[in-house]
């Protein structure tokens, strides 16, 4: 059981480094969108304006769903380690 009581307490962990780096940054990140989407507006290039607006919402995108691939990527986790067999050995 020290295995499994291991991956129980490393994804307690992870979940709350998760939370609290999400909730931290959350903001800076919906502060900083707006003036880069700003300054990209004011380019020239077209060509490069819309790539990197295409750029700025694809990582929206990824910031908005990260914490749930890790949460998910967690639950793979734990179900794998839970479900493993335990090796027996002879002392």
């Amino acid at each position: 059981m020290a295995g499994g009581a291991y991956v129980m307490i490393a994804v307690v962990a992870l979940l709350a480094v998760t939370t609290v780096v999400y909730n931290v940054f959350t903001p800076v990140v919906a502060g900083i969108s707006p003036v880069v989407v700003t300054l990209i507006n004011d380019m020239d290039n077209s060509s490069a304006k819309v790539n990197s607006l295409q750029t700025i919402e694809d990582m929206a995108n990824v910031w908005k769903y990260w914490p749930t691939m890790i949460v998910f990527g967690l639950v793979l986790w734990t179900a794998a380690a839970a479900t493993r067999r335990e090796t027996i050995s002879e002392g």
